[in-house]
């Protein structure tokens, strides 16, 4: 790991370059002080895996897209010397981002970030939820961003709140496998879950509870003890109400039959509290109701607002005039988004006009601190309203799919969405993206080359990005999924799209290779698809719906293999093929496992004996098979809804028998790999929180390696001296060498 230290003077510039090919970053602030030159490697205070067994990051950033201007000084194109201004016409509304062609400069993007804080005081200090990378902190306007709960219960953050007294005070709400509520007393430097115990109304598991907002009474704030929140918690749990800073808390609204989805405080009334209510009735349409409440929720009263069939809604007040009240409303996934405006407190709604969206993504409004007429609405796009709602201008934005906006003290509004952190300094007219280091790309597939020359990963909603030997960078599709490196070819990648099918890359480039397969049927979001070697002939299984295809001529046409395979239910979701031998392959979906012996000219049900049912819980998360014998493969099952942990079972006579092994974690087990190392016969699962390894065959489990976060490990792939790169649905990915050596390879490095 290289640094060079240099003092620099005062100065106001953020400024990024490369030099000699390496990325390079230097970090100024106001006032003379040591700074640090970083090549290619995290800045200080990122996690760092130091020893053998430890996991090493790989290029720990956002993704970079777009156009890249000849001279580096064209990134400091901000006025107040930020990296990047966004500068484009209004895009098409029915667009999911902005057309790069249009942006000058580097464009680099991340994870989907479910909440953006700014500090109350500090303009530089900025916290953001990512929607499983956890919580992090800017201490310098966004140029170099810490994660703070790697190892908290999980890293699905859900929302943010700062005390607005004592801004050392922070909460985080949790959802998937989570613990609620985390409160730090120190900034994010530390955190705990106040809350021993929450309360369990058990409408549904412990693990699917998910934090939808988390509000800060500001009368009594400032304390550890005895400051009141209110905090609305998903999946028909109701709102919560803690006088005491979060150890504990009383349900105040909401029954089993009722999703409080937003709430909001009168800013000058803290007593004052309106919830945003969907109430599903017994026929199973959903009724929308605003809740008020004017004595901090002893008593409530109510306004509906029509009925749909999904329980949708957004919340949002005017900090200048209270009494004006906005609520979004999606009532179901084909219709339009409505919007009401309340200019009372609340009691009387009108319907207003609302820009063309979809309503599965609008998910964030806000309205702008000193005027109640200048309205901001995100989903697939980013719309402004200048009139209290009466008229739309949809503006430009580096990404979409908005999830949080908030302004700062000073007008400025941020934006958290699908590609990160943006700020609007002019009302909308342009947006700096923020993104900084954040490390928390969403990464469903990775696939690696024998010698660690070549490395892919598969992103949401980024599609294939190549690693470069310093970065990530987006070479094609929109969503990518599972994929596979040609065994003879390195050069070549197979990848499995989300609604676009296979494509095949090489040099930077990719192509769909579709013919032959039938598109009509309802696939799974990431289509399985898995490669094999047979001598000096390439073979590829993709399974799309309720059918397995099979290519031999590099994926250029496709045939459906001719063995039925009986899916009753759900569509093709994993595939494993032996590494020894290509005719040997098998399938899942949620509660069936088929496999072939023939290269597909028949297939056997084989999942007599697996705890499987005709619902899709508990339902098949992973199927692998040994990488030194193809008569023995792994099933690994979990409760996709929200029950108990994941089992793991193995069969040695391929399929006819199937053995339970000992359950390694109380988490769902995402995937499986098992192979020799050192003589040792060795068993990986990738789970919601890590890695974890077995070297007795399945009888005990231990975490595997140092400083890995405790995110959803999702895809894992090894080289030919057993470096084993995990991707992470969150963090990004990483590497370790199980050799116990700590040497990766070249890594392009």
């Amino acid at each position: 790991m290289r640094f060079a230290r240099v003092t620099v003077a005062r100065t106001t510039l953020a400024v990024c370059c490369a030099v000699v090919g390496v990325a390079v970053l230097l970090m100024v602030t106001a006032g003379t002080r040591e700074v640090s030159l970083l090549f290619g490697r995290p800045p200080s205070g990122f996690p760092r895996a130091v020893g053998a067994d430890s996991w090493q990051p790989i290029a720990p950033g956002p993704i970079l897209v777009g156009q890249f201007e000849t001279e580096p000084n064209d990134e400091l194109r901000g006025a107040d010397g930020d990296s990047l201004v966004a500068r484009a016409p209004a895009a098409d509304p029915s667009s999911l981002r902005l057309d790069l062609k249009a942006v000058t400069g580097r464009i680099t993007l991340t994870g989907r970030i479910n909440a953006v804080v700014p500090h109350p005081t500090d303009a530089d200090t900025i916290y953001i939820a990512g929607d499983s990378g956890g919580v992090w902190k800017t201490v310098d306007g966004g140029l170099i961003w810490r994660p703070l709960t790697d190892q908290q219960c999980t890293l699905n953050t859900t929302d943010l709140a700062i005390d607005p007294v004592n801004p050392d005070i922070v909460y985080a709400g949790t959802g998937w496998n989570g613990c609620v509520l985390l409160r730090s007393l120190d900034g994010g430097d530390s955190w705990s879950a106040p809350v021993s115990a929450f309360p369990k109304p058990n409408f549904v598991p412990d693990r699917l509870r998910t934090v939808r907002r988390i509000l800060i009474d500001p009368l009594t704030a400032g304390s550890s003890r005895g400051t009141t929140l209110y905090v609305a918690v998903g999946y028909r749990e109701g709102l919560w109400r803690s006088v005491d800073s979060g150890a504990t808390f009383t349900r105040i609204l909401g029954t089993s039959s009722d999703e409080i989805s937003d709430i909001a405080l009168d800013p000058t009334n803290s007593l004052t509290i309106y919830a945003a209510m969907s109430s599903l009735g017994t026929s199973g349409s959903v009724s929308y109701s605003i809740q008020k409440s004017v004595n901090g929720g002893a008593s409530w009263s109510s306004v509906r607002l029509g009925t749909g069939s999904r329980p949708a809604l957004k919340l949002a007040i005017a900090p200048s005039n209270p009494q004006v009240l906005y609520v979004e409303v999606a009532p179901n996934l084909a219709g339009a988004v409505r919007l009401y405006k309340s200019t009372d407190g609340g009691q009387l709604w009108t319907l207003m006009p609302t820009p063309l969206e979809d309503p599965f993504k609008a998910e964030a409004l806000a309205v702008d601190p000193s005027d109640e007429n200048t309205l901001f609405f995100g989903g697939a796009g980013l719309h402004k309203s200048s009139d209290g709602g009466a008229t739309w201008t949809t503006l430009a934005g580096f990404f979409g799919d908005y999830r949080g906006m908030r302004f700062d003290g000073s007008g400025r509004l941020y934006v958290g969405n699908d590609g990160g952190i943006g700020r609007t300094s002019d009302g909308g007219g342009s947006q700096l993206v923020l993104n900084g280091n954040l490390a928390i790309t969403q990464f469903y597939g990775v696939a690696v080359s024998p010698d660690l020359s070549v490395m892919y990963g598969g992103t949401q909603d980024h599609g294939i990005v190549a690693y470069t030997g310093t970065e990530w960078r987006t070479i094609g599709g929109s969503e990518g999924g599972s994929m596979a490196i040609d065994p003879i070819d390195p050069r070549i990648l197979y990848a499995s799209q989300y609604s676009v099918g296979v494509e095949k890359c090489m040099n930077g480039t990719c192509v769909l290779k579709n013919t032959g397969i039938n598109r009509s049927e309802a696939a799974s979001v990431v289509p399985p698809l898995v490669v094999a070697r047979s001598d000096s002939n390439v073979v590829l299984y993709y399974g799309y719906g309720h059918t397995v295809y099979k290519s031999t001529n590099q994926a250029e046409t496709w045939v459906p293999t001719s063995g039925a395979i009986g899916f009753k239910n759900y569509a093709a979701l994993r595939m494993a093929a032996a590494p020894n031998d290509p005719n040997v392959v098998y399938v899942a979906n949620y509660n069936e496992v088929w496999a072939t012996r023939n290269g597909g000219d028949s297939w056997e049900n084989v999942a007599n004996g697996l705890p499987l049912s005709a619902s899709t819980s508990p339902g098949i998360t992973s199927v692998a098979v040994d990488s030194d014998d193809d008569h023995r493969a792994y099933v690994a099952c979990g409760d996709v809804n929200g029950g108990p942990g994941g089992t793991l079972w193995r069969t040695t006579d391929s399929g006819a028998h199937w053995q339970r092994l000992s359950q390694p974690t109380s988490v769902t087990v995402w995937v499986v790999a098992a192979r020799t190392i050192q003589d040792l016969k060795t068993i990986f699962v990738g789970t919601d929180v890590g890695v974890l390894r077995s070297i007795d065959d399945g009888r005990s489990w231990s975490d595997y390696g140092q400083g890995l976060p405790r995110a959803k490990v999702t895809d894992l792939d090894f080289s030919s001296t057993d470096v084993l790169v995990v991707a992470t649905y969150g963090r990004g990915v990483f590497a370790i060498a199980t050799d116990g050596t700590g040497f990766l390879g070249p890594l392009r490095r």
